[in-house]
């Protein structure tokens, strides 16, 4: 029912990958062609606390919880190169 929302089939496959996962981030960069997706990152045993927190937090900012998530984390990556503990990302 999900596929007619998507236009290839590697959406579709992407789609359901995402769906299966209760908290699954996919990060895809403007660079990343359809045949790369990007890396898939899960996150298993989050505390049910601190998942509702971020669903919360995800919804008062307007976007959608693996958006939310991945500007969090972009911006503690881009903290710790600001303050020299990771190198810079090309």
């Amino acid at each position: 029912r999900y596929a007619s929302k998507f236009n290839t089939a590697n959406q579709v496959v992407i789609a359901r990958k995402l769906i299966t996962c209760y908290h699954c981030v996919m990060p895809v960069s403007k660079g990343t062609s359809q045949q790369d997706p990007g890396s898939v990152l899960y996150l298993r045993n989050t505390p049910p606390e601190l998942a509702r927190k971020l669903r919360a937090a995800a919804a008062l900012s307007g976007k959608r919880f693996p958006g939310y998530v991945m500007e969090v984390l972009q911006a503690h990556v881009a903290e710790l190169e600001r303050k020299g503990f990771l190198p810079k990302s090309k």
